[in-house]
């Protein structure tokens, strides 16, 4: 697909699965070009955005928010716009209140949302809230929990402990 990508330059639906395949791939870091090439001639497109806020949110927080700033105006009502956009103010210790109230949305939205939960629980800790945060983790305790799900809760409550 690569070299039907680097022939086909203006192929961008195959840009966009060739970032897909990647991201599965676990190289995530080498979708970011395929998308910023997208965006270059679609700046609206909001699947692009969130892609391109998730991927940068450890390594360039900066754009990682706006790119998901941009992404929540175009698209409001979608959690898991709401959601990136609540990871990228976090990851730039911007506005915990706001992603707060994002994750608070989609929780009510989505009960079962864990990830949701524990995003939520993080805004609350770094909003200076520990106890809030504390109990949001225990009362994930009894959701249905995905492989996993408990230990980072685990680890959480141990973060928020200190």
């Amino acid at each position: 697909m690569r070299n039907w990508v680097d022939a086909n330059p203006e192929d961008y639906n195959a840009k966009l699965e060739l970032a897909n395949y990647l991201v599965l791939a676990g190289e995530q870091d080498k979708a970011v070009p395929l998308w910023e090439s997208v965006l270059a001639v679609s700046p609206e497109h909001w699947v692009v955005l969130t892609n391109l806020s998730d991927a940068l949110k450890n390594s360039d927080p900066e754009r990682s928010l706006d790119y998901a700033e941009r992404a929540y105006k175009l698209n409001p009502g979608y959690a898991p716009i709401a959601l990136t956009l609540a990871e990228a103010l976090l990851a730039n210790s911007k506005e915990p209140d706001r992603a707060i109230m994002l994750a608070s949305s989609v929780t009510k939205r989505l009960p079962d949302n864990v990830s949701a939960g524990m995003l939520l629980a993080r805004a609350q800790f770094q909003n200076g809230d520990a106890e809030k945060a504390r109990q949001t983790l225990e009362d994930l305790r009894t959701k249905k929990l995905a492989p996993g799900e408990s230990e980072e809760i685990d680890t959480l409550l141990q973060q928020f402990s200190r």
